[in-house]
């Protein structure tokens, strides 16, 4: 069960107002809707989650106990330690023993990860090492915690969400606030018409695509790079706006995971508008710790190529997440040795800034997206073969002009509402109510009756 799935909207539109009447026990209701979300999406380690949530709850306690700061250390690091060991088992024992070449065991083989286990993983470790930083306090309502840890929102596919943002909020009274229902609402169609609407469009070209690269050459995979990088965009921030609406029709609120990314000026920028919770958490519970800017220009390369590459590994365990993540390491330090090279060199214009960063961003996509390492490669290495404005049939054999001219209006209108955003510009009413409505259309239009998943949901 997805955010996008009939079945889900059902089951949420009856929880609502049921939510709603209990005073007393909306936590119960909250936190029985979670579990039985979670059931419906993976039934098979339900109890894998509920462990991993006590664990996380009599660790944070005993941690806030112990007065000995070398026992307090030591403890809470054997207990990030654990939890890591279980992400490590489910999601990179496979991958481990076969790049070490060793034989892989059947249940190995088969082993699949629980849904979410990437999230929810790093969420506990930045709430045991805020506790034993006396950031907060541990949480002694049990069902908190388990709300916290499983929360519909996030566990799938994040933001991931700070224990001391998250947990103060479900002990107030929360009570019907129409405004904040009808915004969440209008931030539920908003990702729908993302996902559904443009996202999925696009994935269709980009999987044919790069399901059989090497069958392409110039035009077609130019267009499959580019439009990948919009579909991920628009699948995951769709996905986010969807988890954003839904928790704040329930008086919830979980931070903004996107910021208008491909308006960004430079690689740096970028990371902080994408995918900004793991950014955020990448950065103050690792990049921080290995010394942050307090390092010279070498020794802050090496931090920054660590850091994403580790952030590669966690989307994937697949040589193409490593090299993602360390060619976005690299784009870190070589600007960061730029800098310090030529510290008053005069700035592009910034359009060419933000062009420069979109480009080199896809680039990067080119391995987040291919299959196998030699797909990757394949593809920059045929990325500008026969780009002659002559050889522009060979990609209209592939694709229709409808397809093209329903790409290129998508393409428009999602940088149109993101450039709203990005200048923060008050809109008519009446302008608001013809978006919405082309929003409303697209998603009837252009959306498939079948399901699919979020591409999140895989890491």
């Amino acid at each position: 069960m997805t955010l996008n799935s009939m079945m889900f909207f059902t089951i949420f539109f009856t929880f609502f107002p049921l939510y709603y009447i209990s005073k007393k026990w909306k936590w119960v209701l909250l936190l029985l809707f979670n579990y039985y979300f979670y059931i419906i999406a993976m039934p098979s380690h339900v109890l894998t989650i509920l462990i991993t949530s006590i664990s996380t709850y009599i660790a944070a306690i005993i941690i806030e106990k112990i007065k000995n700061p070398k026992y307090k250390k030591i403890f809470t690091g054997i207990s990030i330690l654990s939890f890591l060991f279980v992400l490590i088992y489910f999601k990179y024992s496979n991958f481990l023993l076969k790049s070490l070449g060793f034989t892989i065991d059947n249940k190995i083989k088969t082993l699949i990860a629980p849904i979410g286990i990437s999230f929810y993983t790093l969420q506990v470790i930045s709430y045991l090492v805020d506790v034993y930083k006396g950031k907060l306090k541990a949480e002694k309502h049990l069902g908190h915690l388990l709300i916290f840890v499983s929360f519909f929102g996030t566990i799938l596919s994040g933001p991931i969400e700070r224990a001391i943002d998250f947990l103060p909020q479900l002990k107030k009274k929360i009570t019907l606030n129409f405004d904040l229902v009808f915004d969440g609402l209008k931030l539920v169609i908003e990702g729908l018409f993302l996902k559904v609407a443009v996202a999925d469009k696009f994935g269709v070209f980009v999987d044919a695509i790069y399901n059989n690269p090497s069958q392409y050459k110039g035009y077609p995979l130019i267009l499959a790079t580019l439009l990948f990088g919009l579909q991920l965009y628009t699948d995951f921030n769709g996905y986010s706006l969807m988890a954003k609406g839904f928790s704040q029709m329930l008086g919830l609120k979980i931070m903004d995971n996107f910021n208008n990314p491909y308006f960004s000026k430079s690689i740096r920028e970028f990371w902080r508008r994408w995918h900004i919770s793991l950014s955020f958490w990448f950065r103050d519970y690792v990049y921080i710790p290995l010394g942050g800017k307090k390092v010279s220009t070498l020794r802050g390369c090496f931090n920054r190529l660590v850091v994403f590459t580790v952030s590669g590994l966690w989307h994937g365990a697949n040589w193409t997440f490593i090299l993602w993540g360390f060619l976005h390491g690299f784009y870190q330090s070589f600007s960061l040795v730029i800098h310090k090279l030529f510290p008053n060199k005069k700035s592009a214009p910034k359009l060419i800034q933000i062009i420069i960063t979109y480009l080199l961003a896809n680039f990067a996509w080119i391995f987040f997206r291919a299959n196998t390492m030699s797909d990757g490669l394949y593809i920059c290495k045929n990325l500008f073969r026969h780009i002659k404005p002559l050889n522009l049939h060979y990609l209209l054999n592939i694709i229709t002009s409808k397809q093209l001219i329903t790409f290129f209006i998508l393409i428009i209108f999602i940088f149109i509402l993101d450039y709203i955003k990005e200048k923060s510009i008050k809109l008519p009413l009446i302008v608001n109510i013809i978006i919405y409505t082309i929003m409303l259309l697209g998603i009837l239009c252009l959306g498939n009756p079948s399901e699919s998943s979020f591409i999140y949901f895989n890491f």
